[in-house]
């Protein structure tokens, strides 16, 4: 009786050495959460509440695939999911709030969070989308242009648009040629060559086709782009 009693106890000690040790072990082995960085945030030309994400390339998503990853993080951080990559990167593009974005990019499966940005040539003028400067209104328009600048119906026959639009750009229209002396062109058509072969400039139309195009592009009437240098190029399938 005495022995057993020995027994007992050493194996009660025994045991609760163990649990001990192995409490001591997973409270050491838990590792810190990461920085949760957004890349981009602090950029003044960031876009507020518009989010790359980046998975990373590892079990879970393996097992998942990044669609159905994707909706899981998106769902566990409130963020609405836009456009899903699966071939050139892994990851997805969503809005959230600001602490969402801080999160997700904490949440092990993800490699990087990047907030959108707004982009512009060097030295031009910030995008439409970030500028109270937009001067130029023009009405009545058609219904092509009336629809560029505005998403909700009823449309109200206005085309709203940056004065500078097209500025320092060039627009190559590859048709029949453009005729450089339609007045919603003049000053702005260069020659960028002739190769229907039928001994005319560029700088001329066969046809009406690349005027009709031009003219749309960056006609001062009907043009979305008024500022546009519009290069012509001759194209024989255009011509025939």
């Amino acid at each position: 009786m005495v022995f057993q009693l020995l027994r007992r106890g050493a194996a009660v000690a025994v045991a609760v050495s163990v649990f001990a040790g192995s409490t001591t072990t997973l409270v050491a082995s838990a590792a810190p959460p990461k920085a949760a960085t957004v890349r981009g945030e602090a950029s003044p030309s960031a876009i507020a509440g518009s989010y790359v994400v980046k998975l990373k390339d590892n079990a879970t998503l393996r097992r998942l695939g990044t669609g159905e990853l994707a909706k899981v993080l998106a769902t566990r951080y409130r963020a609405t999911l836009g456009e899903v990559w699966k071939r050139a990167l892994a990851g997805f593009a969503a809005t959230m709030t600001r602490e969402s974005a801080a999160a997700l990019a904490a949440d092990a499966s993800v490699e990087y969070v990047v907030q959108d940005q707004y982009l512009a040539k060097a030295g031009s003028s910030p995008p439409v989308e970030a500028r109270s400067d937009i001067a130029g209104t023009q009405t009545p328009v058609t219904w092509a242009l009336d629809r560029i600048d505005q998403h909700a119906r009823p449309l109200d026959n206005h085309y709203s648009y940056d004065e500078s639009a097209g500025e320092g750009v060039h627009a190559y229209i590859l048709s029949t040629g453009i005729l450089a002396t339609h007045p919603d062109l003049v000053g702005r058509v260069v020659g960028g060559g002739n190769f229907i072969l039928d001994g005319r400039s560029s700088t001329s139309d066969c046809h009406g086709a690349g005027t009709r195009m031009a003219g749309v592009v960056g006609g001062t009437e009907f043009g979305v782009a008024k500022l546009v240098t519009l290069v012509s190029v001759g194209t024989p399938t255009a011509a025939m």
